[in-house]
């Protein structure tokens, strides 16, 4: 067992805004060092070795008349909601509201941006100051959509229309959350459902450790959500991926991507494929018994009934982030290599995006700078990525877009800009590539147009 002070050493060094990125591509190595750490909760913020300590209070957004609206629909007070976008701020002032002009026309309408959805850092130290906002891409109609957020997960439903947001209180119970998207945001209404995060590892583990919940995605008829599920604390640890039926709250455990014990990698990264018969993530390997070495991460493929899982053979010692075309043809992923050192610490982060058939065949690597990040499919399908860090002081972060075969690149938003632009007086965004935390609006064309 590791120390406690070694554990808040570790956690410390993790929610620093910039190490996310080397602790995320040297995860594997960490854990080896350290003894027994819990795993970092994917889409957000690492869990604390210690989940009771954070204030998880969803709060009431909107005025008055939201709330109002809100009990008219059925919605009970105690299921709390949060005020859509375009609706008036109840902590800070709107900036660029659809208010500012005249009411877009239906053409205009239909070409709007879309939205992005992302994490700004809180007035004070942690993850329960820290709060979520969307904007669209242009950088207008910014507002906040749920302060006080703590360890949380968000996911776009595939079409764009639903957003959901997962968040557990003091005592590791998780609630799921679900938003409509329209012209607007919300409100976020709670299912009643909850992935059983508190209890799901108990028979895993031998510690009665809270599960973390990571890595949601939806399926394509909206319907289901797949989503991660470790604990690491006390041997042995485990990983798996769980289903949660949004109809019902019925959860189903894919016994066959269990895996147990010291510092097993767990899967990372899901993607439920278009036709809804495939999750695609990835997953760590020890290269041997030197705790120096760094892991192989590789694809793997699961039916979404939990059978026919398999590894995808690939000449790329460690790829991550898949993400399945609008065909369901090809998946994009981005190589997370480390060079020029033989220990974590000595080694550089290469990074750039790849394409490949599901079955291992045609990979294609697309791109050569590496620093090109998180691709991910348009509806034409395009590839879109980001290049650089926000936050840095000799580069700039910029969306891009690119054709299939990596031609054509076009650099469609400098997001340096329009985040400073709307980041209100005493908060900041967190630094880095931001992950998979920034997430744009699945089914939009508006960037193909620019």
């Amino acid at each position: 067992m590791s120390t406690d002070r070694d554990w808040t050493r570790f956690v410390r060094s993790w929610i620093q805004a910039d190490e996310h990125e080397s602790a995320d591509r040297v995860l594997g190595a960490v854990f080896d060092r350290l003894d027994t750490t819990p795993q970092r909760r994917p889409l957000w913020r690492a869990r604390r070795n210690q989940p009771m300590n954070g204030t998880f209070k969803l709060v009431a957004a909107g005025t008055a008349a939201v709330l109002v609206a809100a009990t008219a629909l059925g919605i009970y007070l105690n299921r709390s909601t949060v005020g859509p976008i375009g609706s008036p701020s109840f902590s800070v002032p709107p900036t660029g509201t659809a208010t500012d002009s005249p009411p877009p026309s239906p053409t205009a309408a239909a070409v709007r941006a879309p939205f992005v959805i992302f994490v700004l850092g809180g007035r004070g130290a942690g993850p329960d100051n820290d709060s979520l906002w969307a904007m669209r891409a242009d950088g207008t109609d910014a507002r906040e959509l749920q302060s006080a957020l703590g360890f949380a997960n968000v996911a776009w439903s595939q079409d764009g229309t639903r957003l959901l947001l997962e968040m557990a209180n003091v005592n590791g119970v998780s609630h799921i959350y679900v938003a409509d998207v329209g012209e607007v945001i919300g409100p976020f209404v709670d299912t009643g459902f909850g992935t059983a995060a508190d209890t799901a590892c108990n028979a895993k583990s031998n510690e009665p450790f809270p599960c973390q919940d990571g890595d949601f995605t939806f399926s394509p008829d909206g319907q289901h959500v797949a989503f991660t599920q470790s604990c690491t604390y006390g041997e042995p640890g485990c990983g798996f991926v769980t289903i949660l039926d949004l109809r019902t709250g019925g959860r189903t455990e894919l016994s066959t991507t269990l895996q147990q014990g010291q510092h097993k990698p767990h899967p990372a990264g899901l993607a439920w494929s278009p036709d809804g018969t495939h999750i695609a993530y990835n997953k760590e390997t020890k290269l041997g018994q030197d705790q120096d070495v760094i892991p192989g991460s590789n694809l793997w493929i699961v039916d979404a009934d939990g059978q026919n899982l398999h590894k995808v053979v690939l000449s790329v010692p460690r790829v991550v982030a898949p993400q399945w075309s609008a065909d369901g043809t090809m998946l994009a992923l981005m190589s997370d290599l480390f060079v020029d050192g033989s220990t974590p610490e000595d080694q550089i982060l290469v990074q750039d995006v790849y394409t490949v058939r599901a079955d291992g065949t045609d990979l294609r690597q697309l791109t050569t700078d590496g620093r090109s990040i998180w691709p991910e499919w348009t509806p034409s399908g395009q590839i879109r990525f980001r290049i650089g860090t926000l936050g840095s002081p000799t580069e700039t972060m910029q969306y891009s877009l690119m054709d299939a075969d990596g031609s054509n690149v076009t650099q469609l938003v400098d997001l340096d800009g329009l985040i400073k632009a709307i980041v209100p007086e005493g908060l900041a965004p967190r630094r880095g590539d931001l992950g998979p935390q920034f997430l744009w609006q699945p089914g939009s064309s508006w960037y193909e147009n620019r």
